[in-house]
């Protein structure tokens, strides 16, 4: 298998470990009434590759929904809005489930749940591959 399938077939792996499901990922709504519902979080010191990932996720989704997402700091989520989690940092088991298939440090994890969404890579550069 050529990296960029094995890749794939590791973050599939861990979605289906960690659980997430078609139905789980349905009650996620990005945008609401044409205004953004969710906002980028980056961790406290973020490497360049997580402040990257965070401001393509951002120029991206303006040009699919024209609805522009914030970015805010670990532990200041604005009320009401879903968090989008970039960043190893912000899920302490994030990592675990990542080397769980492997550890090249390209693997990324990507788990969309009802109270967030998290990208997170075994190097920042994984991460901005999760973006």
């Amino acid at each position: 298998m050529h990296g960029r399938n094995i890749r794939a077939l590791a973050v599939a792996l861990i979605l289906t470990g960690a659980g997430v499901t078609p139905s789980a990922a349905a009650g996620v709504a990005l945008v609401k009434e044409g205004s953004a519902n969710a906002v980028l979080i980056l961790p406290d010191a973020p490497a360049p590759d997580e402040t990257l990932a965070a401001a393509e996720l951002a120029d991206h989704f303006e040009k699919i929904s024209g609805a522009k997402l914030a970015t805010a700091a670990n532990g200041a989520i604005p009320e009401g809005l879903l968090p989008i989690r970039i960043g190893l940092a912000l899920g302490p088991d994030a990592e675990a489930k990542i080397k769980t298939v492997g550890s090249d440090p390209a693997a990324f994890l990507l788990a969309v749940r009802e109270d967030g969404i998290h990208l997170a890579g075994l190097s920042p550069e994984g991460t901005l591959f999760a973006a």
